[in-house]
């Protein structure tokens, strides 16, 4: 495996598109001071993933973007791309050549592509793990690095010597592995923590349960004693109708009957004041009864016949009907003659009915 190709536009200082070609054995790149030459570097440790501003010597990450001159324009966005001859395999890909590429834009968006399609930061470096090539990798070591590594940390030197050694994927995993374990563990003792607070809400809801399925049925019962409630009321109220209608009919063949019955009771009346059978407190009540509309005067004769009756019983019948007594009658109930004596006929045959009817014979 070695490297192919690098291509550069964009970044820091290369504002035209550069490809550098490599091809086997030692290839050096030499120029005067402030030609660009760590640019380069600093090109290949971007593409491999690098987060450190400081390791890129700039202030934010949108200094890697070519910030114009006097006779050119700033550029949007940044963008390198490194091809790797992969015919050994050593990398975990299939493929013969793989090309990692990123790109960044002022509005502080990126992207990571491997061989063109779009992929994550972690699979750029799994990809080039137990390899030397990353941005820890020694495969690229800057100025004033070998300075840094001998005066390091022993775990610094640990880091390149396991990279030397091939085993840093396998400690990554591990690490990996471990940190997904304890989370696991403290997912575990997080849903034993809810168990044991569910356990101990596990009787109050169950008897909440019960009561809740009690409330159901009684309310189901509830629900067909109203219906069953609503149905007798409506039974009873329609039988109470029937029997008010039944009641009303009556009434009414009552009424109807007494209204035909009226004229005789009224004529029977009239008879009975002329032969003094009506006692004098009875005459306006009776009248009333009938419906007869009598003027003070008529009032005056009806009373003076009651107690003509009253005082003259010796005389009978016949000393009541005289002529002056007539002759009232005739003028004020137009009767006259053959037609009294009809009335007064008549009306002695419906005394006899209201009589029977009333129990009296």
């Amino acid at each position: 495996m070695y490297l192919k190709n690098i291509e550069v536009q964009g970044f820091k200082s290369f504002a035209n598109k550069i490809n550098f070609q490599f091809h086997n054995g030692i290839t050096g790149i030499v120029g005067p001071n402030g030609s660009g030459k760590s640019n380069v570097a600093d090109a290949v440790r971007w593409v491999l993933g690098e987060q450190r501003v400081k390791q890129l010597r700039g202030a934010s990450m949108q200094d890697v973007i070519f910030s114009g001159t006097e006779n050119r324009k700033p550029l949007s966005y940044a963008y390198v791309a490194i091809t790797l001859d992969n015919t050994d395999h050593q990398l975990a890909t299939s493929f013969d050549e793989v090309t990692v590429a990123r790109r960044i834009y002022r509005s502080g968006e990126s992207e990571y592509l491997i061989n063109g399609s779009s992929c994550r930061l972690k699979d750029v470096n799994e990809l080039f793990y137990d390899t030397g090539i990353g941005k820890e990798g020694y495969s690229i070591i800057g100025q004033g690095q070998i300075d840094k590594i001998l005066s390091g940390k022993p775990e610094e030197r640990r880091e390149l010597f396991d990279e030397a050694a091939g085993i840093v994927k396998f400690k990554r995993r591990k690490a990996a592995a471990q940190t997904k374990l304890e989370n696991e563990k403290q997912n575990l003792v997080r849903v034993n923590d809810i168990l044991s607070e569910l356990e101990k809400q596990l009787g109050p809801l169950e008897r909440q349960s019960e009561t809740a399925r009690q409330y159901l049925r009684k309310r189901e019962e509830l629900k067909r004693f109203d219906v069953n409630v609503f149905l007798l009321e409506n039974a009873r109220l329609r039988e109470q109708l029937d029997q008010e209608r039944t009641a009303q009919q009556d009434i009414e063949a009552l009424r109807r009957r007494y209204e035909e019955s009226l004229p005789l009771l009224r004529e029977l009346f009239y008879t009975r004041l002329l032969d003094g059978k009506i006692p004098p407190e009875q005459v306006r009540e009776r009248a009333v009864r009938y419906d007869i509309a009598l003027s003070p005067g008529c009032w005056t004769v009806a009373l003076v016949l009651s107690d003509a009756a009253g005082e003259g019983e010796s005389a009978g019948a016949d000393g009541l009907r005289s002529l002056s007594v007539r002759s009232f009658f005739e003028q004020n109930f137009a009767l006259e003659g053959c037609a009294l004596r009809t009335v007064l006929y008549n009306e002695a045959v419906a005394l006899l009915m209201e009589l029977k009817d009333e129990g009296m014979l």
